[in-house]
């Protein structure tokens, strides 16, 4: 990156449009002009093609190799920067205690919040899902869908979502159909979080056996482990309700699958630690 322009001169950034003077505006390598916003979304995306590019033919393991990446998309830029330079100097950053110091505090601001209910005991009997999409901290999208259980019955006394009936379902697609929706905006390094995540994790990947799947091995990170955590005794009990309204998300009582995957999200950005994708 050059530094040499006039600092009078007003620049437009390529990307965006946005005027500003040469001084406060990155000139690339590339010929483009890039306003400070710009510039640190281009230096993002290099970060995580430098660390699969690092990470992976090394022979880490495949799923080591996504928990990193996973970890440095959810660093500031600049730390992020530092990471991948210890890892081009020979020195595995994970292993540097000033570096990991640095992440210390910093909450993970990219993943999928995702809230399943079943009808019966069968961990594959997904009857609703509500997945909520996360980005910088941000919601940009939600998907909830109805889905008809296999095997295609309810039971009222173990079901997960006591407020449906068999003919909320009996015209809803099946969980293959109601995943293929969504399943291409999901990226491999884009972690899961849900409340209770193994119990979760057990009914994706059972339904994703039953219909004959490909399952992508997506990380889940437990939501109540990490609210016990951060909460320690301070709140009466680590129900969803009780903990999402200590993180400023209030739960009605008349809630359905995509209320609890919002409310995971307001958790999440608020309890989670990076340090939980490693």
């Amino acid at each position: 990156m050059s530094n040499e322009f006039p600092i009078e001169e007003l620049y437009a950034c390529d990307r965006c449009g946005t005027e500003l003077p040469g001084d406060l505006m990155a000139f690339m390598d590339n010929g483009e002009v890039l306003c400070p916003d710009c510039y640190d979304d281009v230096s993002q995306d290099s970060i995580l093609n430098s660390a699969q590019n690092n990470f992976i033919p090394r022979g880490v393991a495949l799923d080591n190799a996504f928990n990193r990446l996973r970890f440095i998309r959810n660093l500031p830029p600049d730390l992020g920067r530092k990471f991948i330079s210890s890892l081009n100097s020979g020195i595995d950053p994970l292993a540097d205690p000033n570096l990991m110091r640095q992440t210390k505090g910093l909450k993970i601001k990219n993943f999928n919040a995702i809230v399943v209910k079943t009808a019966n005991t069968n961990l594959s009997s997904i009857c609703c899902m509500g997945i909520v999409f996360v980005r910088d901290g941000k919601i940009i999208g939600k998907y909830h869908s109805l889905v008809r259980p296999e095997p295609d019955y309810y039971q009222w006394h173990c079901q997960s979502a006591p407020w449906m009936k068999p003919e909320d379902t009996k015209n809803a697609p099946t969980f293959k159909k109601a995943w293929n929706k969504i399943r291409n905006n999901l990226k491999d390094d884009e972690p899961f979080v849900a409340y209770n995540a193994s119990l979760t994790e057990q009914c994706m990947k059972t339904a994703f056996n039953t219909f004959k799947m490909e399952d992508r091995g997506f990380l889940f990170c437990d939501i109540l482990k990490a609210s016990k955590n951060y909460f320690g005794q301070r709140l009466p009990d680590f129900r969803l309700k009780t903990v999402a309204s200590a993180c400023g998300y209030e739960l009605s009582d008349n809630h359905n699958a995509i209320d609890e995957a919002e409310a995971c999200a307001a958790i999440t950005l608020r309890t989670m630690p990076v340090s939980a994708l490693l």
